[in-house]
């Protein structure tokens, strides 16, 4: 037999046991056995990253409507003081402790809300999704996000000082003006805040 005769045979041969029925189940189980569980893994990565996202946009938004309640109590606690020209030591001081216990609350449902966050981004590397430069850019983004919060802690924690545990307590231009700057710190940290949770997102999502 020449060779060229023998290659066509064994060519037949092969196309006739490619088609055969066996041959095509073989061949799909070996697909579906190297294929499914990717598919399945990506599934899954991809409902828990959108829960992940979720969840971290709500805590955010939390986070910023606590922020502006805040600033409404030191906004209202300026009107109640200002309105009466003639409020003594003893009244002013009822009013502080009234304002303080408020603050207080607010600033109990923000310190939740801030281990909130630290517990999803350890939370994150559970995922194992991500190779170290993915990583070093979330460890940055999620950095600039605590940031922001802890500074806007610590200034409600300077007005609330100020404004309520200060038995001297004075309306003036200062207080007047930290309250205002306050105003517009919170705009910038709200678009900081989202402009940091769409660059972690985008990561997440790649």
């Amino acid at each position: 037999m020449t060779p060229k005769v023998a290659t066509g045979k064994y060519q037949k041969i092969m196309k006739s046991i490619s088609k055969h029925p066996i041959t095509l189940l073989i061949i799909g189980s070996i697909i579906t056995y190297l294929l499914i569980p990717k598919l399945q893994e990506n599934r899954e990565k991809r409902e828990a990253i959108a829960e992940f996202e979720l969840r971290l946009v709500n805590v955010n938004n939390d986070l910023g409507y606590e922020f502006n309640e805040l600033l409404v109590l030191f906004e209202n606690f300026v009107l109640e003081v200002e309105k009466d020209s003639a409020l003594g030591k003893i009244d002013l001081h009822k009013i502080q402790k009234t304002y303080l216990e408020k603050a207080q609350t607010s600033n109990s449902r923000i310190n939740k809300l801030w281990f909130d966050t630290k517990n999803l981004r350890n939370e994150l590397y559970l995922f194992g999704y991500y190779n170290k430069d993915d990583v070093s850019e979330i460890q940055k983004g999620f950095g600039l996000f605590y940031n922001a919060i802890s500074n806007s802690i610590l200034e409600g924690n300077d007005i609330i000082k100020q404004c309520f545990r200060n038995k001297d307590f004075e309306y003036n231009e200062v207080i007047r003006n930290m309250i205002q700057s306050r105003r517009s710190r919170l705009i910038v940290y709200d678009r900081n805040q989202f402009q940091q949770l769409n660059m972690i997102c985008g990561i997440l999502n790649r």
